[in-house]
């Protein structure tokens, strides 16, 4: 059950290598994983459960209302093809959402092994095919075929390493082990280039620590236990620099790769350093959400009818380019009000307030691993995108994320 839900959960990514390998599925990779959890199901019927919290289900009836509005948005869009599509695509999240809550015993631990093992082998697979590419191996019509994998490795590996360093329990050997793994796993962030993903990670960590030590303080349990932590921090950063300095040294693969990340990373700084004048530049693809931002905003204040209902699902597109196709400004808040209006924002807070006002201690999935996602969400993807943010959400609801589970 746990493994197919991964496979389900990573469907967006993998679907990039069935394409880049030309691997046949006949039919299309999410909804075979669809499929596939279906059969399971109705086969392991006995693991299946309707009785489900009252709380979880108020939460789906309300994410059940935001998704009504959005099916109701199709009477007036502007878009006549891509909102039918970008409608049922969101039906998906809906799926991910209510699996873990009706399953009688979702083993999230052993979820949460099958989504790192599987992320990092695809991660490496996709960085040595991608140094052979800039390295021009590969032309570039044929690797753009993998720019799906990168648009969400990055998310994906940035909220994994963020369970693994914020989990209170353990979630492979031991808890070395946990940090192990972590650390290779920031070593891929880096080499990706993914610099969003980076910077929120950073920040969510700092906070994690400042938390976990300003916690400790209060409870006086700091005179205990600070050394050895300090120690442990201070080994787990130079181990991490060490080797670092040691692979860019020795490996060219390695140099070339984070060369890059540290050149796309030094764009950001340089254009905030520049902010306010006409030579604001921190590449391309952020000079292009920045023009996504003050088209939303327009468009928002445009006309009492756009404040309040919205253009329709789909019509971002039509908005920016005058063409019936998929584009969204990279801003959940911004994409939802744009589309859906002032009714659309409500609607969603109507769900998502009442889940992340639980400050209740959690086993696996914390309020931390939201906040990144979160984060992310205001800087990338599109909302009907973001899977990861939705099946988090049911995780963080789900029994087995309790850290003192309630007897039955």
């Amino acid at each position: 059950m746990e493994f197919l839900f991964s496979l389900f959960f990573l469907s967006g990514f993998l679907k990039s290598f069935i394409l880049f390998f030309e691997i046949p599925t006949f039919i299309d990779f999410t909804l075979l994983t669809i499929l596939l959890l279906v059969f399971y199901s109705l086969i392991r019927f006995k693991q299946v459960s309707f009785n489900i919290s009252k709380k979880q289900v108020i939460a789906f009836m309300l994410l059940s209302i935001f998704y009504c509005w959005l099916i109701f948005s199709l009477e007036y869009t502007i878009s006549p093809g891509y909102s039918k599509e970008k409608t049922l695509y969101f039906s998906i999240n809906m799926i991910g959402f209510l699996f873990p809550l009706i399953v009688r015993s979702f083993n999230l631990k052993k979820f949460i092994k099958y989504c790192t093992l599987t992320t990092y082998i695809l991660t490496m697979i996709y960085l040595g095919l991608f140094y052979y590419y800039i390295t021009g191996f590969y032309s570039k019509e044929s690797f753009e075929l993998l720019k799906g994998f990168y648009l969400m490795n990055g998310l994906f590996l940035g909220a994994l390493i963020t369970i693994l360093f914020t989990s209170k329990a353990v979630i492979f050997k031991n808890k070395k082990q946990d940090y192990i793994f972590a650390f290779v796993g920031f070593l891929l962030l880096i080499l990706l280039g993914a610099r969003g993903p980076i910077i929120i990670l950073v920040l969510i960590l700092i906070s994690f620590s400042l938390v976990t030590f300003s916690t400790k303080f209060y409870q006086k349990r700091i005179p205990v236990s600070l050394s050895m932590r300090r120690g442990q921090w201070i080994f787990s950063f130079f181990l991490l620099f060490s080797t670092i300095a040691i692979l860019f040294v020795y490996s060219p693969q390695f140099s070339e790769l984070t060369k890059r990340t540290f050149s796309r990373l030094s764009l950001i700084t340089q254009g905030i350093s520049v902010s306010g004048s006409n030579e604001l530049d921190m590449g391309s693809s952020i000079n292009t959400r920045v023009e996504q931002i003050n088209l939303s905003r327009n468009t928002i204040v445009k006309s009492t009818k756009n404040f309040l209902i919205g253009e329709g699902i789909g019509s971002f597109g039509m908005l920016e380019t005058g063409k019936d196709k998929k584009s969204y400004p990279h801003n959940i808040i911004l994409e939802i009000w744009v589309e859906l209006g002032l009714v659309g924002i409500l609607l969603f807070s109507l769900f998502l307030i009442p889940l992340v006002s639980d400050v209740q201690p959690k086993t696996y999935i914390s309020l931390f691993l939201i906040a990144y996602l979160f984060l992310n969400a205001l800087k990338s993807n599109s909302f009907v995108d973001l899977r990861i943010l939705f099946i988090s959400l049911s995780l963080f609801m789900i029994s087995s994320n309790e850290l003192k589970p309630k007897k039955q």
